[in-house]
């Protein structure tokens, strides 16, 4: 059995252990990952299929959860260690994930997206799905593809990645690099300067930190901008230092995810002239005004109270690009849009916002989407002129008078690519009815 989402407050005040399958699940392969993708819970035959023992040293600081007897105990802490039970899971075909791909791109393109990034190479056959998908016509939104390089790197392993930029299909290109510098805070993965509530979340995933920093420096020397995931606030800190201690020779590095960090720490980022991204779902989706959702409670209320500092970071002059982590949310923009301006789940006016001093503007929010995230790559773009690339997505209502749960329910009308009109939406028009809004991606 395989599920994708598990809330981690389902374990409430004990430990995370797979105890719940305990005679309903007994003998069967299962392997449910956690909604933030960084963990898995398994079962013990799917952990004895795969010879786990609990005694594995990993290239990672991420680690197979055991109990008190050294037993593992069903968690998968980090992709490092989700990878042992990875490899004796049944796998879709290469056509069935072509078939895949091309549905999920199609879907996006319906929710108005016409661009994307992808800060992953979660199969070595990637690119050959592309290539494959691209066969059968065009891609149905445009990608950027930065793959990741993962703790215990070579020097080997850096210059392939190098190797890779460039490489290119009709609408799909590899330009950049996406680094790893802690797990997250719900599963006592971050990297912060004070232990969480349950005493964990202290070490980077790597064993060496400054390992990651050498790799940033390789990347920029060679002129490629990286992404870097860091969530705990010891994790943004050491990034936006190692970035400002790079010379300046035109190359833009971003920050992802920043989900709680103090005054000082954005100070290092706006003096580090760090770009940033941020997820306006995470935040509202999977935290609590009143601090009862796992995340919350980890890292207590003060902590807590600096989630997702949106507003403070663009108003302090960072780039403040927006996105979903999709498949960690969802990925419709319009809600995300939404989100980012009420602090809270689209259409759920009765929900308490996270955070609300921190909501951005309706346009703060637009740019987000748009010209924002492309600066946050070194590039230009998301503008509507003469001369601009041709990627529009065309919507019913204005996203800058619209109120935002109207807008996260906006019909999405058109989706351009390269002056190819992929998403046709034009029968929702009637009689009577203008366009009110025509924005660049």
């Amino acid at each position: 059995m395989f599920a994708w989402g598990l809330d981690p407050v389902i374990f409430g005040d004990t430990g995370f252990n797979n105890s719940l399958f305990d005679g309903i699940l007994d003998d069967e392969l299962v392997f449910i990952t956690l909604f933030d993708g960084h963990a898995s819970l398994v079962s013990d035959a799917a952990l004895k299929l795969a010879g786990v023992t609990g005694a594995e040293k990993l290239p990672s600081t991420g680690y197979v959860g055991v109990d008190q007897l050294g037993k593992p105990n069903g968690m998968l802490y980090e992709m490092a260690a989700q990878e042992l039970v990875r490899g004796v899971l049944p796998e879709l075909s290469f056509e069935q994930r072509v078939d895949g791909l091309e549905k999920l791109l199609r879907s996006m393109a319906e929710s108005g997206l016409v661009a994307g990034q992808m800060l992953d190479f979660g199969a070595p056959d990637t690119l050959e799905v592309l290539e494959a998908l691209e066969r059968r016509g065009e891609l149905a939104i445009r990608l950027r593809i930065s793959p990741w390089v993962m703790p215990g790197a070579t020097e080997e392993d850096l210059k392939a990645m190098l190797a890779m930029q460039g490489r290119h299909g009709r609408r799909w290109h590899v330009h950049g690099i996406k680094l790893m510098m802690d797990g997250t805070i719900d599963n006592g993965t971050a990297w912060l300067f004070e232990p969480d509530a349950h005493g964990e979340s202290l070490h980077p995933l790597w064993h060496d930190p400054e390992a990651l920093a050498a790799a940033m420096k390789f990347f920029h020397d060679h002129r490629i901008p990286t992404t870097t995931h860091a969530i705990g606030d010891q994790a943004v800190s050491f990034v936006a230092r190692t970035i400002g201690a790079l010379p300046k020779n035109g190359t833009v590095h971003r920050i992802e995810h920043i989900e709680s960090i103090p005054d000082s720490v954005l100070a290092e980022i706006i003096n580090a002239g760090a770009a940033t991204s941020l997820q306006p779902t995470h935040c509202a989706l999977y935290s609590r005004a009143d601090h009862t959702d796992n995340w919350s409670r980890r890292l207590g209320s003060e902590r807590a109270n600096h989630a997702w500092r949106t507003r403070d970071l663009r108003d302090a002059g960072a780039i403040v690009a927006l996105g979903s982590d999709w498949p960690i949310a969802p990925f419709d923009p319009r809600a995300i849009i939404a989100s980012a301006q009420t602090r809270r789940p689209a259409g759920r006016p009765d929900v308490e916002p996270v955070q609300p001093r921190q909501a951005l503007s309706a346009r703060a929010a637009l740019e987000g989407y748009t010209s924002q995230y492309w600066r946050s790559v070194g590039e230009e773009g998301g503008i509507v002129e003469i001369g601009a690339r041709a990627d529009l997505t065309v919507v019913r209502h204005n996203p800058l008078t619209t109120a935002p749960d109207e807008f996260a329910q906006t019909p999405v009308i058109l989706t351009v690519v390269d002056g190819e009109v992929v998403v046709d939406g034009r029968q929702v028009l009637t009689a009577g009815v203008t366009l009110d809004s025509v924005q660049g991606a």
